[in-house]
């Protein structure tokens, strides 16, 4: 791995981490957050609650073992409305056994029966009931409420026994907004933070991007980005996620402060903001740098289709035959040297069998040079003599593998060689007319040399020398 591969991989998971953390802190204060401060409100309702019907149960009905109409006088009521003003309570309810309503704040509920299971199978066993009701949506009893309301339920047990219940409803607006207001103060730097993380990221990743040169390979090409795709659909994720967010906050502060109502009016506040907001960060974040992956990939396209018609006709100027054959001896590529010297086309030959072409066999002949360089994974070299090929070829087989070292192809480049053996029977002639004419030249070096003796013997006669001392002195 090269040093530029690592970088790019360091900028990657930089943007990646930063993409999540500034997706992960709003969620969180989504998620778990904001619920965690709306479960302790309503349980330090729900206690304050408890409280108050404890000490209304025992102050005003004190052991009577059922509540009934007869507890409910003038009196009563007055006491219950300062005690309801003291404990700052919106709206109090007494319920008897049966689910009447023996007394409220708002008179127009007084007689009604509470039929609702959660009244029946929650409360009237012992047990606590309460519910955050938001501002503007409905209680329990199906009332709509104008602010944000804890609703609490609380048995009056009598020696084991259901004597009635309370129904308390607290207004919680002040203490929620200013929760929120809280947890928003202290989550805006954070977030912020991690926006400028987040854009400080993109740009670093944005920048090495456009460092690569066009004449990079197309693996390495593939290799940069290959996370595109991820990169794309987390950007747009997280920048309609935090818009949406920011927007709906900035919407319920300003609902609340202008007192606006109208739903349609807020949805279309909503959507023009979004676009506002939404479509400078869609534009610098997403659009742009996919415009810039696009125009990459045109000038890629265009590099590779240059490299391969260069590399075409690279291919088909070379004079040899060439052919690359797979390893079930199918011919997946051929050059023009090729189709001319069989006189066929490449529709003709690509996917046929290299035997069926060139030998015109059904199988491979002996001593194949594909077969062994299968088996060897190694060069090999054959002079080839074939009846069904018109010339003497020398050809040459090179084994092609994968980057995990399997062998998948050959590449064989057949050579005429009817000069060469022209040559070669030449060559061959003239040695052995040279051999005749050096036996010849020995032939008649031999008779000149004993031509030459025998008018050395002649001479030495003529003078006097006897036969025998010339034969000594020989």
């Amino acid at each position: 791995m090269t040093k530029r591969d690592i970088t790019n991989r360091t900028t990657n998971i930089l943007l990646i981490i930063s993409i999540l953390v500034t997706i992960a802190f709003p969620a969180y204060n989504l998620v778990f957050l904001y619920p965690s401060f709306d479960e302790l409100l309503i349980k330090n309702t729900e206690d304050e609650a408890v409280r108050t019907a404890r000490f209304l149960s025992s102050s005003v009905f004190l052991n009577n073992e059922k509540i009934n109409k007869n507890d409910i006088s003038q009196e009563f009521i007055k006491n219950l409305e300062n005690m309801q003003s003291d404990f700052e309570i919106i709206e109090l309810k007494i319920y008897a056994p049966d689910g009447e309503v023996l007394y409220c704040s708002d008179t127009e509920d007084i007689g009604e029966v509470n039929q609702h299971t959660y009244f029946h199978q929650i409360v009237a066993k012992g047990h606590k009931y309460t519910k955050l009701v938001p501002k503007m949506s409905k209680s329990s009893e199906n009332k709509t409420l104008n602010s944000d309301v804890v609703e609490t339920y609380i048995p009056i047990m009598r020696d084991g026994k259901f004597a009635g219940a309370f129904e308390i409803y607290y207004d919680v607006t002040l203490k929620k907004e200013l929760l929120t207001d809280l947890v928003s103060r202290s989550s805006i730097m954070v977030i912020i933070l991690s926006i400028i993380f987040m854009a400080m990221s993109l740009f670093i990743y944005l920048r090495n991007r456009k460092e690569y040169s066009i004449s990079n390979t197309l693996d390495n090409y593939l290799e940069q980005h290959k996370y595109m795709s991820i990169y794309l659909f987390v950007i747009t994720m997280a920048t309609v996620f935090i818009s949406e967010f920011f927007i709906m906050v900035m919407l319920d502060r300003i609902k609340k402060n202008l007192s606006i109502s109208s739903e349609l009016l807020l949805n279309f506040m909503d959507s023009l903001i979004l676009v506002f907001v939404l479509y400078p960060i869609m534009y610098f974040f997403v659009f742009k740098p996919l415009l810039i992956q696009i125009t990459e990939r045109k000038q890629m396209a265009e590099f590779l289709r240059v490299a391969e018609k260069e590399w075409d006709t690279i291919f088909n100027s070379i004079s040899d035959m060439i052919s690359v054959h797979g390893v079930d001896f199918s011919i997946k590529r051929v050059n023009n040297a090729f189709l001319n010297f069989y006189g066929v086309t490449h529709k003709d030959v690509i996917g046929k069998k290299c035997y069926e072409i060139v030998h015109d066999s059904t199988h491979p002949f002996n001593d194949c040079p594909h077969l062994r360089c299968i088996q060897s994974k190694i060069p090999e070299v054959q002079e080839i003599l074939d009846e069904n090929i018109s010339v003497p070829v020398l050809e040459s087989v090179s084994p092609v593998f994968d980057e995990q070292g399997n062998l998948t192809s050959s590449v064989h480049i057949a050579k005429d060689i009817t000069h060469i053996k022209k040559v070669e029977m030449e060559l061959k002639e003239k040695a052995i007319q040279l051999q005749h004419l050096n036996e010849n030249l020995q032939v008649l070096v031999s008779e000149e040399i004993e031509k030459h003796r025998q008018k050395e013997q002649m001479q030495f006669g003529q003078q006097g020398f006897p036969m025998r001392v010339y034969s000594t002195l020989r």
